[in-house]
């Protein structure tokens, strides 16, 4: 659970250029660290000051003041990135899942692909 107010934080920590830019060699295999995927939420800004961010999820404007609950990678909230730094015992790891698995899973389940014309590609439920 994170309140909105840190979920804005953790947005504007996100959006600074010198933060998204970063590089590490061992454990992005060279990328960079980029802007994080927000799925559910829609954020907007002038693309200079992270000031001037606003966030809202769906078409509501995110509260600061509510508590909002988040999924993430173990990175995203570590030391390591560090755009929102949670203490360990704020944070509910579900280890056994990992995000491939997950996405795995929900492709094959709400996929509209059933059938590609001229037996291409054969999907069999």
């Amino acid at each position: 659970k994170l309140s909105g107010a840190q979920i804005l934080k953790f947005v504007r920590a996100a959006l600074e250029p010198n933060n998204s830019s970063r590089v590490f060699d061992r454990h992005l295999r060279g990328g960079f660290v980029g802007w994080p995927h927000v799925a559910g939420l829609r954020v907007q800004w002038d693309g200079k000051d992270t000031n001037t961010v606003q966030v809202w999820l769906g078409d509501k404007p995110l509260q600061e003041a509510r508590p909002y609950t988040v999924a993430a990678t173990d990175m995203e909230f570590s030391e390591f990135i560090g755009y929102l730094r949670l203490p360990d015992d704020q944070v509910e790891y579900e280890v056994p899942i990992v995000v491939p698995e997950v996405l795995q899973e929900h492709i094959t389940r709400n996929s509209p692909i059933r059938q590609i014309p001229g037996n291409r590609i054969i999907i069999h439920n």
